[in-house]
């Protein structure tokens, strides 16, 4: 009988495959969502409009189309209450607009 050995897995550097379909349209979303917008508040209103639900607290989690929750942080690290607050921050958001800057003069 073989056994996977989740630490393992990390040490050899392999990835794991998300099993849940439902996630990638979701993530998309709250991408799309982040790119228009300034403030959590913005977020919260795009993708309302988009039908997802946005619950706030310690944390952050969205509600798809279907009802299912989701965990910023389960989604991607990236996409949890304090990514999302560094994604909006005035020092990232001036960051893109420098390489965004750079990248036209070349």
């Amino acid at each position: 009988r073989e056994v996977n050995r989740v630490l393992e897995s990390l040490k050899k550097g392999e990835t794991f495959k998300r099993q849940d379909k439902r996630i990638p349209p979701l993530e998309e979303k709250i991408s799309k969502a982040l790119g228009q917008s300034d403030s959590l508040d913005d977020v919260i209103f795009h993708l309302k409009n988009m039908g997802i639900k946005v619950k706030t607290g310690r944390g952050i989690g969205f509600i798809d189309e279907k009802g299912v929750y989701f965990k910023g942080s389960a989604i991607d690290r990236k996409y949890s209450l304090k990514g999302i607050e560094d994604l909006l921050s005035y020092k990232n958001q001036e960051k893109q607009m420098y390489n965004q800057h750079r990248n036209l003069k070349v």
